[in-house]
């Protein structure tokens, strides 16, 4: 019996001369597919078919048949994307196409793709990428760098232009990347932009007629392009393609099969795609080790290193074989292809690695050093939208991890910072970061629960991406714990608010004296079309001591005292006042008291001295201000005659935490003292009230009432619910909230996009060793300080009176930066895209010309060059094989 389907495939294969054919038997998956889309009569008339174009009428003489049947065929063929038609005013033509990668985003564009269709078209490339493409000299696509990149080489030639196959005709259309659907249908979808096919010519009507895309002009496919390149996309067309092409397609080296031949099997720019004659270089002079190129860096050719090692000692060698005279499986293919390894093994600047948001340190200090303090701001907010917040709060661990503390004195990241967006917070015009809108997620709503600082960053954004987004919060002021949680004389309103006003400008809504969970429900803002949601509610209650009479009136919870004062509250403490517990809310509270009128402040913790969580620079001055310390002190009871306060009894802590570093403390029962006061202000942690906001959803709580969620994408157990901030991790800090903000955006717009949440975004980061770097030969500028406040004028007020650096010192700080930070480029991987080159704010990396290879006039010198290689690597392999004998 007769297999029309394999007979068609064959007929294909022996037209086209196709250098990558695989065996058309009745299983291979390429007849498979054609089973699913094609009759035995459609293969019939198929096969009288030619790639030159023909009327029904021509076709119909050569099969015997009606036109109008013949007709009906043709046009159900067409519309199942295994041939190709014409249509002109003058009449209607047919033609066959090649089948291969690529062109099966005919038959697979414009139709729901089952699951078996996905496999058969993933099983059909795999085949072919294993048993022919490492018998390809070149890629059957080949890169087009980006314009902008090669515009100053002079040697460049029409064909390594973009604008010449734009310039070729004036019919374009834009259609979903079959790749990434297919990835997506799988649960793999990588977070890159799906519309990102672009027909030209006949081809562009074909889309557009058969309803696969949509028609856009001229100008709407360059400003499309240059999406493409700003998501990380690289341009190919088909490999002899030299003036025109009717595809450009725009790749991801993690789902596009044209890239994963380089990606995923190592095929270093044969089968899949070609290399330009271009490869990236880095100006150490220029680069700060921002890491926009790694990130971009589709083929995973650039990464993260220093500018204290020689650049050859951190690239890894070009491997000692290749598929030219090896043979090359599945085996060697790299099952990890899709990781993001952004840093090399060397590591890079500690700054970056330290701060939890990743924040480009080194980038804003070289901004700062040349005065550009607006594009320094814009850097910062790439991963934090409160510069000026955490310039006043942050901790600055990566300060304590600065570099430069080996040559003499760390660089003053926060003050440095802090001058900067209070440069911007003065600034008559605000800086506004653009919003780009796409397609698939433009308008979608997403709902944020609290307006704290992981709250407003994952709206900041997701407002940037697109989305309509609403935050609810309970109180009637925005900024959670930076407003209500920390005193004036630290960070003042007018700070956090002028911040929060450039969230209201990019279009977010606030809700404010809503509590989800008690006024309206998650399923009723489903139900209002939210489709995700992001609880930030932060840790805004105070634990108990669970002592006797810590329920009088005149002891009171530290976190409702600040929310009390911060709120509007009046309060006049009058007598001595006694403070417990050790870290920052502790210190904020005693440091208040001093303010609020307390005659004397006692700060006691369990903890000693050293073991004191709170910031040092923060002990300094709650001491400077009179607050006196008593580590290693333990409440016992609270003292009280009629029913008021007078005073505290405390036991001695003679260990914290056992011998596993848990805390587990313990007392001498024995040593006591007590304590006069009239208010004893308990600040010795902070819990979550989760109210009613997760009832009948699948959200679970840990045994410390913290949210269970997925440590990379923040996801609960409730699919379209995300959770972070002091939520989950408890109390941390503001910067860490904010990074979990930024992580959760990520994974909403992945979610609601239908994409894997996962895929890109296991990114390690290294720090380099700085014991053993080489520190001679480096200046000794002093640090930059700003003007100290006398601390007896500072507890006369709540004003916050910290003096900023001035604008030479902000420079001169700014350069004493070491710049360990610095790209490398591996050029063993480097496909000279280009991308890498427009994501660079330093001009610090570029496309040089490095080969003149010209690409084929045509298709059949394409198969000729083809088939000569294969031969020839057919006998370098059987000839290594005999030399090993």
């Amino acid at each position: 019996m007769r297999n029309y389907h394999v007979e068609f495939a064959n007929f294909l294969d022996s037209v086209f001369g196709t250098p990558w054919a695989t065996p058309n038997t009745p299983d291979a998956p390429l007849v498979r597919i054609f089973r699913k889309l094609m009759t035995d009569e459609d293969c019939q008339i198929g096969m009288l078919m030619t790639p030159v174009e023909e009327t029904a009428e021509q076709i119909a003489a050569k099969a015997g048949k009606p036109v109008e049947e013949v007709e009906t065929l043709l046009d159900n063929m067409v519309d199942a994307g295994v041939i190709f038609d014409i249509l002109t005013p003058d009449k209607h033509t047919y033609k066959l196409v090649p089948i291969a990668p690529g062109i099966l985003e005919f038959q697979m564009n414009k139709r729901t793709l089952d699951k078996e269709m996905v496999e058969l078209v993933w099983e059909y490339y795999y085949d072919l990428a294993e048993a022919e493409y490492p018998n390809m000299d070149r890629g059957n696509m080949r890169i087009i760098p980006v314009g902008e990149a090669v515009e100053a080489d002079s040697k460049r030639c029409d064909y390594e232009e973009i604008l010449t196959f734009i310039n070729a005709t004036d019919k374009f259309a834009i259609a979903p990347c079959l790749c990434r659907t297919m990835t997506r249908a799988e649960g793999e979808g990588c977070g890159h932009k799906l519309e990102t096919c672009m027909l030209l010519g006949d081809y562009a009507d074909y889309y557009v007629r058969t309803g696969r895309g949509r028609a856009v002009s001229r100008e709407e496919a360059i400003a499309i392009l240059k999406e493409c390149e700003d998501d990380g996309l690289v341009h190919n067309v088909f490999s002899f393609d030299r003036g025109f092409s009717e595809y450009i397609c725009n790749c991801c080296g993690c789902c596009c099969m044209t890239m994963r031949g380089v990606t995923q099997q190592g095929l270093e720019g044969g089968g899949g795609t070609n290399r330009t004659n271009y490869v990236a270089k880095v100006d150490a002079d220029k680069c700060v080790g921002c890491g926009e190129c790694a990130d971009v860096c589709e083929f995973q050719a650039v990464k993260l290193g220093t500018s204290l090692i020689c650049e050859q000692n951190q690239i890894p060698p070009k491997p000692a074989e290749s598929k030219h005279d090896t043979e090359w499986k599945r085996d060697r293919w790299d099952p990890n292809y899709r990781d993001r390894p952004l840093v090399a093994e060397c590591g890079t600047s500690p700054c970056k690695v330290s701060c939890p948001a990743h924040i480009s340190v080194q980038g804003y200090m070289k901004l700062a050093s040349q005065g550009k303090f607006t594009d320094a701001l814009a850097l910062i907010k790439r991963d934090n939208p409160f510069p000026a917040v955490c310039g006043r709060i942050c901790p600055h661990e990566c300060e304590q991890e600065c570099t430069r503390a080996k040559v003499d004195e760390a660089i003053g990241i926060d003050p440095v910072k802090r001058f900067i967006a209070d440069q911007e917070l003065q600034a008559k015009v605000r800086y506004i970061p653009e919003i780009k809108p796409e397609p698939e997620i433009a308008g979608q709503k997403v709902a944020v629960v609290g307006a704290g600082p992981s709250g407003l960053s994952c709206a900041y954004y997701l407002a940037l991406r697109g989305f309509k987004v609403t935050v609810f919060e309970k109180e009637q002021m925005l900024g959670g714990m930076l407003t209500m949680g920390i005193p004036e004389f630290r960070l003042g309103r007018a700070t956090v608010n002028a911040e929060i006003e450039v969230l209201k400008e990019i279009g977010i809504e606030f809700r404010m004296g809503v509590e989800v969970g008690r006024f309206l429900t998650i399923d009723q803002l489903r139900a209002e079309g939210y489709k995700a949601f992001y609880l930030a509610i932060g840790a805004q209650n105070s634990r108990k001591l669970g002592i006797a009479g810590e329920n009088l009136p005149g002891v009171i919870s530290g976190i409702d005292f600040l929310r009390d004062l911060n709120l509007g509250k009046e309060l006049d403490l009058n007598g001595p006042v006694v403070v417990i517990g050790g870290g920052n809310v502790a210190i904020d509270v005693a440091r208040t008291a001093v303010r609020a009128g307390a005659a004397s402040v006692n700060l006691f913790s369990l903890e000693s001295r050293e073991e004191m969580p709170a910031w040092e620079d923060e002990l300094a001055e709650a001491v400077a201000e009179g607050i006196i310390l008593n580590p290693s002190w333990g409440p016992k009871a609270i003292i009280q005659k009629d029913g008021k306060v007078t005073g505290i009894e405390l036991k001695k802590c003679t260990a914290v935490f056992d011998k596993d570093g848990k805390f587990k403390p313990v007392f001498d029962e024995n040593t006591t003292k007590k304590v006069e006061a009239v208010t004893v202000i308990v600040a010795i942690g902070q819990s979550i009230n989760w109210g009613k906001l997760t009832n009948n959803t699948a959200c679970k709580l840990t045994n410390t009432n913290t949210m269970q969620v997925d440590e990379l994408t923040l996801q609960t157990g409730e699919p379209d619910i995300f959770a972070g901030g002091d939520a989950v991790t408890g109390p941390k800090l503001a910067i860490d909230a904010i990074a979990a903000g930024k992580q959760a955006a990520i994974s909403i717009y992945r979610f609601v996009r239908g994409d894997n949440l996962t895929v890109r975004r296991k990114a390690k980061f290294k720090a380099i060793d700085k014991d053993q770097l080489d520190y001679s030969g480096y200046d000794r500028t002093p640090r930059q300080r700003a003007a100290e406040v006398d601390p007896k004028k500072k507890i006369k007020t709540f004003d916050n009176l910290t003096q900023n650096l001035t604008f030479a010192q902000a420079k001169a700080e700014a350069e004493r930066c070491l710049g360990c930070g610095q790209a490398i480029v591996n050029e063993y991987k480097c496909m000279g895209c280009g991308v890498c080159t427009v994501h660079c704010d330093f001009d610090a990396i570029k496309l040089e010309r490095v080969r003149d290879e010209v690409p084929p006039q045509s298709g059949l010198e394409f198969i000729e060059v083809t088939t000569k290689y294969r031969n020839e690597r057919r006998e370098r392999i059987e000839a290594k094989k005999a030399a090993k004998k």
